[in-house]
């Protein structure tokens, strides 16, 4: 969770475009498939390799208008970031499928919280804003960020394959289009629509045996 949230935020923040941000996290479901065989003993069939091509295609297409030039350091922190939730779902799948998911969340958010304090500390923002907004902001990211995409995530692990869980995080860049024209009016391209489409036939493909 620190890794994947601090060095994709960094990257960001170092000048990454947001568009390449998310071109680089849309690699995990291939990696995460090429792991999977060899860590997880997992069988990746043709149509699952088709699936997670087109939905990588279909993110390129989508947001592939936010590429741009940043330090080579900025890029790295984005391949670390992808990475960093690639190896979690490994560890998570190979990990015990009994333990209770809520304490699994609060030793994640424990271990987070010191690394992000001293994070904190070092930037010099230690102390929060502690205004309406900021508790809002807080209240969002422990409702939907943390309990709904971290714990739907380690629950879908345990009843589907490492690489169907993956390929899932496709749909990421078409439901934040959604969210963003629905909250702030942002327009959607005709090249967006086009790519949703086809991350939807790759997350179907990817998935059609269930």
């Amino acid at each position: 969770m620190f890794g994947y949230l601090a060095t994709g935020v960094k990257a960001i923040d170092m000048g990454v475009p947001t568009g390449t941000a998310a071109l680089i996290a849309s690699l995990q479901p291939l990696a995460t498939a090429a792991l999977a065989g060899i860590v997880l003993r997992e069988a990746v069939s043709k149509t699952q390799w088709v699936g997670l091509c087109f939905g990588l295609a279909g993110v390129t297409i989508a947001v592939g208008a936010g590429l741009g030039a940043a330090p080579l350091w900025g890029f790295a922190l984005s391949f670390i970031s992808m990475l960093s939730i690639v190896v979690a779902t490994l560890i998570a799948k190979r990990s015990a499928q009994s333990l209770p998911l809520l304490p699994i969340l609060a030793v994640h958010c424990i271990v987070s919280a010191i690394l992000f304090l001293v994070l904190a500390a070092t930037e010099g923002m230690i102390v929060p804003q502690g205004d309406a907004g900021f508790w809002l902001a807080v209240i969002w990211f422990v409702l939907f960020s943390t309990i709904g995409a971290y714990g739907f995530y380690w629950l879908c692990l345990r009843e589907m394959s490492a690489t169907q869980v993956a390929s899932l995080i496709y749909l990421t860049p078409p439901v934040t289009m959604i969210w963003a024209w629905l909250m702030f009016r942002e327009q959607i391209s005709s090249a967006a629509i086009a790519g949703f489409g086809l991350c939807i036939v790759g997350v179907w493909l990817a998935n059609r045996s269930r």
